[in-house]
């Protein structure tokens, strides 16, 4: 399968390696605010599949609920699954499975800043799993709202039949986490499962699990 190793700066539209973009910007954009820093610069990563990756600015101000939903609607959405974070103490949850649980609507900018690292699940059965580092300080956000910094382009996995296509379908009863069910359009017509176990090949980590089908990223 190809693994993509680069990504496109969303501030100028540079394209850089995986590597590269976390030094790409920390001189890109407001990067260096000038008094207080107005959000933190959050590197995503899927631990299972380092291909996918997004870099955030997340105001302090906002509570970790708002980059739940930022990584709900364009990463991981599909049937309304629970999600958390877990810090190095505390969990916090989307919503309170018993009383006395955290919730995800303390603020960012007390549970996180630079050099911490954070831990995200979606979906608490069929787990998507993923990775949270602050960078770095950034000013203000436009909008005052989580900002897409960059993210990995296109990993243009390859089919697990001919291996020469690129994939545009899974089937979810041959993908057992090694994408072997990943198809390209000529062989997906020619395997035999049931299409309606199928799903679509999309640019992120829950690509092929439950019943993702894509957001605005996919």
């Amino acid at each position: 399968m190809a693994i993509a190793s680069k990504g496109s700066c969303n501030l100028c539209g540079k394209v850089l390696s995986k590597s590269g973009m976390t030094r790409h910007l920390s001189m890109c954009g407001d990067s260096m605010p000038s008094r207080s820093a107005g959000s933190l610069h959050l590197v995503v990563e899927s631990p299972w599949a380092k291909e996918y990756w997004l870099h955030l600015a997340a105001p302090v101000g906002k509570p970790l609920q708002d980059v739940d939903r930022f990584l709900r609607f364009h990463w991981l959405e599909c049937c309304g699954h629970l999600s958390l974070f877990r810090t190095q103490g505390d969990t916090y949850y989307s919503s309170k499975f018993e009383p006395g649980d955290k919730t995800m609507r303390v603020k960012l900018g007390s549970v996180a800043g630079p050099g911490s690292r954070l831990a995200y699940e979606y979906d608490i059965g069929s787990t998507t799993p993923l990775t949270i580092h602050v960078a770095g300080l950034r000013g203000s956000t436009p909008d005052g709202r989580v900002q897409l910094l960059a993210r990995n382009d296109d990993p243009g996995t390859l089919c697990s039949a001919c291996r020469k296509n690129k994939a545009s379908t899974i089937c979810v009863e041959c993908e057992n986490g090694d994408r072997k069910g990943w198809l390209c359009h000529t062989c997906a017509a020619e395997h035999d499962c049931d299409e309606d176990m199928r799903l679509p090949v999309l640019n992120s980590p829950r690509a092929g699990v439950c019943g993702y089908t894509g957001t605005p990223f996919g």
